[in-house]
């Protein structure tokens, strides 16, 4: 990683990556995110992971923590 040439998108890949090989071990049901002085990496993590927000709501995760991330900003 400290020879990647964008090491944010690189962080975010890595993540996305780990995200999904969770998805495949039995009893695991969600991952806690974290991006320390860097909020912004959220929303691009969970939608590359393709993660779903299971909830009654139309939006997707994506763009909830983008709502989120612009809010904060």
């Amino acid at each position: 990683m400290e020879q990647s040439e964008n090491q944010i998108e690189e962080g975010i890949e890595i993540c996305a990556e780990l995200i999904n090989q969770f998805q495949e071990i039995d009893g695991v049901h969600g991952a806690h995110l974290m991006a320390p002085r860097n909020l912004s990496a959220i929303a691009p993590t969970v939608k590359k992971a393709g993660i779903k927000i299971r909830s009654n709501s139309r939006f997707t995760g994506y763009e909830i923590l983008q709502s989120i991330v612009e809010q904060a900003q």
